[in-house]
Order: structure tokens, then sequence, then C-alpha cells
């Protein structure tokens, strides 16, 4: 299993994510604090919000196909600042 952070910042970027994650060939939840959703659930990941840092957990070993297929979402969580990485 891998975990990333990701963050979505409206509708369009929310669409865009769950297409991407719902072409992926695993299971992937996402989630902010107790609340855990299907990351290829549309309307699961717009009840978790945008413009906040969510934790995306992906059930695979290959971490450089998931990261180069959500790279426009990873975020960086350091000094509690979200910033894209890539």
């Amino acid at each position: 299993m891998i975990t990333l952070h990701v963050a979505l910042k409206d509708q369009d970027e929310v669409r865009e994510f769950v297409g991407k994650a719902s072409m992926l060939p695993f299971d992937m939840n996402l989630g902010h604090g107790n609340t855990l959703v299907d990351a290829k659930s549309i309307m699961g990941v717009l009840y978790l919000g945008m413009n906040r840092m969510l934790k995306l957990e992906a059930n695979t070993d290959d971490e450089d196909y998931l990261k180069n297929t959500m790279k426009k979402f990873i975020v960086s969580c350091e000094r509690h600042d979200i910033q894209r990485v890539y």
C-alpha cells in the first residue's frame, strides 16, 4: 500500500482526479480526518471537500506509476502549507 497527500482545488480537479483514479487497476481510498471514501467515486470525493489536504491510500506496489498518474494533485505537507510538488 502506498500513501500520498493530495489536494483538489475545485470541481474540475475533482472530476479529473476521479477520472484518472477510475482508470487505475487497483483500489484506492481518499480520506480526511476520520472519513474515508472510494477515490473512484465522484460523490465520495466531493463529500470530502476541496482546498484541503487529503490522504490517498492506493493498494499497489507500483509507486512510480501512481505518482506519475496523480502528479498534478500530489502536495507537500511541510509547515502546514499545501504546495504542489510537481
